[in-house]
């Protein structure tokens, strides 16, 4: 069987699944989004065009949360709880309204609250974030499972994009602490 993940190295989404399938055979091909003769020969693999994709033999699987479905359900472990499923759907949230407002700033355009869109996107984030970190104080990040791994991934991808300060989230930093020199974790960090 043959495995390929394909995805950037600084996309949080990329990085959930690499952590996922850690403990997997696989080869991992980056795709660089930014420049135009990649991004076309990835339009040929995906045509949703979006990071990552998976692909087992012959089987091609598009979207984090399908491949992470997908993948779990294949390893035999338990479905994922409503809470797990909100947990995930909080962080998606947030890192897509983040994904939105970092391109719209790399496009040239104008983030201001005072337009209605990036207003909705701000204050997304911000509901987001002040969620999970109640959800944190509560330990429901206490161990290493999708909806931490999502988490983890997206505080290091906000860190590493210095898209906003998280220190306001001590419980969330404090959350993700033990699992900061995992392996995986580290070999994922993101990187220009």
């Amino acid at each position: 069987m043959t495995t390929i993940l394909y995805g950037s190295t600084t996309s949080p989404y990329v990085r959930r699944i690499r952590l996922l399938l850690e403990d997997s055979d696989y080869q991992f091909e980056p795709v660089n989004v930014y420049e135009q003769t990649a991004r076309q020969a990835f339009s040929d693999i995906s045509p949703i065009r979006k990071l990552p994709v998976l692909k087992i033999d012959d089987n091609v699987i598009y979207d984090s949360g399908v491949i992470s479905q997908y993948w779990l359900m294949q390893a035999g472990a338990d479905p994922l709880t409503v809470q797990q499923h909100n947990l995930i759907s909080a962080v998606d949230a947030a890192t897509d309204s983040l994904i939105i407002i970092m391109q719209s700033k790399n496009s040239g355009l104008t983030v201001d609250e005072s337009k209605l869109f990036y207003d909705l996107q701000i204050g997304r984030v911000e509901a987001c974030f002040d969620w999970l970190e109640t959800q944190a104080e509560q330990g429901a990040f206490a161990q290493w499972d999708y909806p931490t791994i999502a988490l983890l991934t997206l505080v290091g991808w906000v860190e590493f994009r210095q898209l906003r300060d998280l220190s306001v989230y001590p419980a969330i930093e404090a959350a993700l602490a033990p699992f900061a020199n995992r392996p995986s974790v580290l070999a994922t960090v993101p990187q220009a």
